[in-house]
């Protein structure tokens, strides 16, 4: 019986050939269609980038902020996006994508929009994001 690893929750890395993903510096992220790990890829980079063009072989993403932010809106943590990236990723992530990933999700949840007697206010227990 063959057993199926998912890179993704394994603390195993596969040989940098057999990963499915090359991660530019630029943010495009490109996806091996014929990999057995395509699927759990696929679904991954669905939940933190926006697809560009998906031909039969090779599909081409776009990390942006509102990708990521919407990433981590869901649920996602940074170092988590990160470290399965690098997990995917055939090449070793570039600095530019770690900083830019750092970036991208370090705002979330620190203001919210309160309702309070039928008035907005925005609150932040993070003196900084006041300004």
């Amino acid at each position: 019986m063959v057993k199926r690893v998912d890179p993704a929750r394994s603390s195993n890395l596969l040989p940098r050939a057999n990963r499915p993903l090359w991660v530019c510096a630029d943010g495009r992220i490109f996806l091996e269609t014929f990999s057995p790990f395509y699927k759990q890829a696929y679904d991954f980079l669905m939940a933190i980038a926006e697809p560009v063009c998906r031909p039969e072989s090779m599909h081409e993403y776009n990390l942006t902020p509102h990708s990521l932010y919407a990433a981590v809106s869901v649920g996602l943590e940074t170092e988590t996006i990160i470290s399965v990236l690098n997990k995917l990723s055939k090449t070793k992530l570039p600095k530019e994508i770690i900083d830019f990933i750092h970036a991208s999700t370090a705002n979330y949840g620190k203001v919210k929009l309160v309702l309070k007697k039928n008035r907005y206010f925005i609150e932040s227990p993070f003196p900084e994001a006041s300004t």
